[in-house]
């Protein structure tokens, strides 16, 4: 897990703390990504790795890439197959089910992270009552 570790105030920072959450938010959820957009058309890893990047602004390594793939595949969310020279991944039963779950959990991800941000808005609060003091 990696923690937030700018300490400095201001805008480029704010850009920093941003940047760093949502690269955190791409690798942790990438598995999700992934998924997503075999649900919309059968891709290679090249694919899914220009996808990605267009989308999200986020260059994942080949290696990781390939790596969740063989994982997924193991699992039985997706399956690989040759055409032509590359290898097309597609989305299993197996997989869209999982997807669906995690689309149907939205609200509730949505609700754990207001409340996550909640109780970091509100301990912000006290600690610059605490400096003004």
């Amino acid at each position: 897990m990696t923690a937030i570790s700018v300490v400095t105030s201001g805008e480029k920072s704010q850009l920093r703390i941003i940047k760093k959450l949502k690269e955190r938010f791409i690798k942790d959820w990438l598995d999700v990504i992934v998924l997503g957009q075999l649900q919309r058309c059968e891709c290679s890893g090249y694919d899914l790795i220009i996808y990605i990047q267009e989308r999200f602004g986020f260059l994942v390594s080949s290696g990781t890439l390939y790596s969740l793939l063989y994982s997924l595949e193991r699992n039985g969310l997706v399956v690989g197959k040759w055409v032509m020279r590359h290898r097309a991944y597609i989305l299993t039963e197996k997989g869209a089910a999982q997807l669906s779950a995690v689309s149907a959990s939205k609200a509730q991800l949505s609700v754990l992270l207001s409340e996550v941000l909640h109780v970091n808005s509100s301990a912000q609060s006290t600690d610059v009552e605490m400096l003004g003091s």
